[in-house]
């Protein structure tokens, strides 16, 4: 899916994994019920409004290329993410 549909799917659709092209096999992102996208490792990869050093803007600064297209449900991939502390 693109890029702009992948957002738009993450935000109706929090809990599911999302995954890249250029991800790893092992790499995903999902929103949460409250609002932020995490990775697998549950780290906060965005959260849609921070800025400068410490931002957390991993899909915002993904765009144009590669990062247009390509993005796809991570189907099968266990349900043990879990939010890093």
């Amino acid at each position: 899916m693109d890029r702009y549909t992948m957002i738009e799917f993450m935000e109706e659709n929090p809990g599911v994994k999302i995954t890249h092209e250029l991800f790893g096999n092992d790499e995903f992102i999902c929103q949460r019920a409250d609002g932020n996208v995490y990775d697998e490792n549950g780290y906060l990869f965005e959260d849609w409004y921070s800025s400068g050093l410490g931002r957390h803007d991993g899909i915002r600064m993904r765009k144009g290329g590669n990062w247009e297209t390509g993005w796809e449900i991570k189907e099968n991939f266990g349900n043990n993410f879990r939010v890093a502390n």
